[in-house]
């Protein structure tokens, strides 16, 4: 059926609610490794980082002027220089992971947020009618709160059916909050590595209701 909600990506607000996470990672990924790299054993997690990667930075800066042209330089002072240059680009290496891993985690929580919307779209797009139709008692379920749908950009509804059922389901946060009384249609999701919940959707009249449709 047609969705009155496209349910797009909220990029932005699950941006900045990953951002403290991935900033909480890459200080302790950093002084992990400056500690790890550091020659002092006595630094804190900070300062061990800055000395290792302005270490590094001044080393790349400013090379061995000996090194600077190999033309005239004996056997000796060019195997000096090659080892000093296979030692900067292994440390180069070592030095850049927590930058790595930190894109890594991105991707992998872009990712995750495209398959939570792919598959609540897909749920509505195959659904010939909604399981039930409700309506509306409290915008804000603030008694029940989920974190999984919070970090995803979605908020709950306290709702209730014809048969006065009273349940919770999920709803777009970017979305218009609808008002007490309105009806919504409701629909079976299985979010990705989430139990099943009901998702709401702006209710449509002329779509009925499946039959032998029940709530637990």
């Amino acid at each position: 059926m047609k969705r009155l909600l496209e349910l797009e990506e909220p990029r932005a607000s699950y941006f900045l609610r990953c951002l403290p996470v991935l900033l909480a990672l890459g200080c302790l990924f950093f002084g992990g490794l400056g500690l790890f790299l550091s020659e002092s054993r006595d630094q804190s997690l900070w300062s061990g980082a800055l000395d290792v990667y302005g270490s590094y930075a001044r080393r790349l800066s400013y090379p061995p002027i000996i090194c600077e042209g190999r033309e005239n330089l004996n056997p000796f002072q060019q195997k000096q220089c090659a080892e000093l240059q296979t030692r900067n680009f292994d440390e180069g290496l070592v030095l850049v992971l927590p930058f790595l891993g930190l894109l890594l985690l991105w991707m992998f929580l872009k990712r995750w947020l495209a398959q939570v919307y792919a598959t609540a779209r897909k749920v509505i797009d195959k659904a010939q009618k909604p399981v039930d139709i409700a309506k509306v008692v409290e915008p804000s379920a603030s008694n029940k709160p989920d974190f999984y749908l919070w970090w995803f950009g979605f908020r709950l509804l306290h709702l209730e059916d014809d048969k006065g059922r009273h349940f919770t389901a999920a709803y777009p946060s970017d979305a218009s909050v609808p008002q007490v009384g309105t009806r919504v249609s409701i629909f079976e999701w299985k979010p990705p590595l989430y139990q099943t919940i009901y998702l709401a959707q702006p209710f449509t009249p002329h779509v009925a209701v499946l039959s032998g449709s029940s709530k637990s």
